[in-house]
């Protein structure tokens, strides 16, 4: 029953995010109150928030876009559903951040 109520939550959070593909972090950009990445996607170039600095995530996501940076590989951040992953936002932040390679 402990494993149908995991898939249920799965499914769920699957249902409800936008993951956005991005092949490339190009450029990492620091503020007094946020972090931003360049980022490319099949679309061009985009500016993203990734992170307010006094957020606990801050430091981690900030890790994964250098190690991202540095070795060339793809990214992925998601979103809450609907969200549009080809324009700039220097205001959402996503919900997870991840670092992949194909």
């Amino acid at each position: 029953m402990r494993y149908l109520g995991l898939i249920f939550a799965f499914i769920s959070v699957a249902v409800h995010a936008k993951d956005c593909f991005y092949s490339e972090v190009l450029a990492m950009q620091s503020h007094p109150d946020k972090v931003l990445v360049l980022l490319e996607n099949n679309s061009g170039t985009v500016w993203k928030k990734i992170a307010p600095q006094d957020s606990p995530f801050a430091s981690s996501y900030q890790s994964l876009a250098q190690q991202a940076f540095a070795t060339g590989q793809n990214v992925m951040l998601r979103y809450s559903d609907g969200y549009d992953c080809y324009r700039t936002d220097y205001d959402e932040v996503p919900e997870a951040f991840r670092v992949y390679k194909y």
